[in-house]
């Protein structure tokens, strides 16, 4: 038992090492400012599935490390609708972020999006949804 529970204990100290790691190296360098990404965006990107990619637009609103991600496609429960979105890295060059619809509806999948910085109002980029489909040329311009 006294085994059993020291390797827990151990695999849990690990984990939270290697978490406080990702932390640190996805912080800005010390003394160093990031530039905000606070705003409003109008966001167009396509959504590849059953062999063809849709085309769909989307409002996504940030501050902070929080926000929401609108998308306008009539059609389909999952996407008209507003998800929470939650920052998970930003840096200078860099944007990444989750667009939780699985909050919002049970059974929508999630969008992990990563962008790179491209000027001072615009993002590009790609990602994935949390059931597989691809989230291609995502272009998100600040309004």
């Amino acid at each position: 038992m006294k085994n059993t529970l020291a390797l827990i204990f151990s695999l849990l100290l690990l984990a939270a090492t290697q978490a406080k790691a990702q932390d640190v190296k996805d912080a800005p360098p010390s003394g160093a400012t990031v530039q905000s990404v606070d705003g409003e965006y109008k966001a167009q990107f396509g959504v590849s599935a059953y062999g063809r990619t849709f085309s769909v637009a989307a409002q996504v609103v940030l501050k902070g490390l929080e926000g929401t991600w609108r998308t306008q496609m009539s059609g389909n429960n999952c996407l008209n609708m507003v998800a929470p979105v939650t920052v998970t890295s930003s840096t200078d060059s860099e944007l990444k972020f989750v667009a939780a619809y699985s909050k919002t509806l049970n059974g929508c999948p999630d969008f992990n999006v990563v962008l790179k910085r491209v000027d001072d109002k615009t993002f590009a980029g790609s990602g994935i949804t949390s059931s597989g489909m691809t989230i291609v040329d995502i272009k998100m311009t600040k309004q």
